[in-house]
């Protein structure tokens, strides 16, 4: 046995892929990426998506899909969700509703369900920083995601500040 296909129980490694925001194509095309290289490594994998259109990408790499917990302000609710600008990836992710108790909370229970129930070796999240979350402590996990979400690295440190998306020499 190899060392992907060995694990507790004999069972093969598995992997949870989670994306959790995003406008759609470049994050799924960044986990399909890593979902066929796991698959073609032996690694069994459970997609949690944030847009299920996309669902037959990863059916068609044997990898079975479900819905992903919906962010406050991704859902279609009759209330309007309070977004306040943002200057920093904090007050992006507390615009998604991760800085409200309730919402984080409702997260974190999705995702406690989902390791029940799958029990991954390890979390991928693309953009699913609630699943980054759930998971510390109990199973490794790498963020990854493009760059629109994230401070450019800016010399010895990250620029907060107005102009974030622009790097300075």
């Amino acid at each position: 046995m190899s060392q992907i296909d060995a694990s507790a129980g004999g069972r093969p490694k598995r992997a949870l892929l989670a994306w959790e925001f995003g406008s759609g194509r470049t994050h799924v095309g960044n986990l399909l990426g890593v979902a066929g290289h796991l698959r073609r490594s032996g690694v069994e994998c459970l997609a949690a998506l944030y847009d299920l259109r996309f669902a037959s990408e990863f059916a068609a790499l044997g990898i079975p899909v479900v819905q992903n917990y919906v962010w406050p302000a991704r859902r279609r609710a009759p209330f309007p969700w309070q977004e306040r600008e943002a200057r920093a990836l904090g007050d992006a992710l507390a615009n998604l509703g991760l800085a409200d108790p309730p919402s984080l909370a409702a997260a974190l229970a999705h995702y406690d369900g989902l390791f029940a129930l799958f029990e991954p070796d390890i979390v991928l999240s693309e953009n699913a920083f609630g699943a980054v979350l759930a998971a510390r402590g109990r199973r490794p996990a790498i963020a990854f995601g493009t760059g629109s979400c994230l401070p450019p690295l800016d010399g010895a440190g990250f620029d907060l500040r107005e102009g974030t998306c622009s790097h300075r020499n």
